[in-house]
């Protein structure tokens, strides 16, 4: 009984051990995600105002990954059809080491780690970037080995 007990510990401990590993999400992740936006930004660009009709698009962008300490990590964003506009990611894995939560200069990324090389990635402006876009989008992003 106790052997069993002991095993039964000793396999927990294993498991507890094994769920606390932080994943490594260094890399270049691409993928398109589609959106919701209103009014125009760099990413997103055209003459509509916030107060104007919705658009629908679909994007294709990349997101570099360059540093990682644990569970916050970071880097840049570009839409792959200007890459010479990109944007500062501030990233965070929660401790079900799934969920992740971020921020750039004007919204908050929302994404889900669906296996060790794809992410749903979703993100959000509230209006608050200087051309006061309001933008919902989410997609899939695929590592590239």
């Amino acid at each position: 009984m106790r052997i069993a007990v002991a095993g039964l510990l000793c396999g927990l401990a294993t498991a507890a051990i094994a769920q606390d590993a932080v994943p490594d999400l260094k890399g270049t992740w691409i993928g398109t995600s589609k959106a919701v936006v209103f009014g125009n930004n760099a990413f997103h660009p055209g003459t509509d105002t916030p107060s104007g009709p919705p658009r629908v698009r679909e994007v294709e962008f990349t997101m570099e990954i360059t540093g990682q300490d644990g569970r916050v990590f970071w880097g840049q964003a570009w839409s792959n059809a200007d890459p010479s506009i990109r944007e500062t990611l501030a990233l965070a894995l929660a401790a079900d080491g799934r969920t992740i939560v971020g921020a750039d200069s004007d919204g908050a990324h929302y994404m889900t780690l669906v296996s060790p090389d794809r992410i749903e990635r979703c993100y959000a402006n509230p209006g608050t970037s200087p051309s006061g876009s309001i933008v919902a989008a989410c997609g899939f992003y695929e590592r590239m080995r």
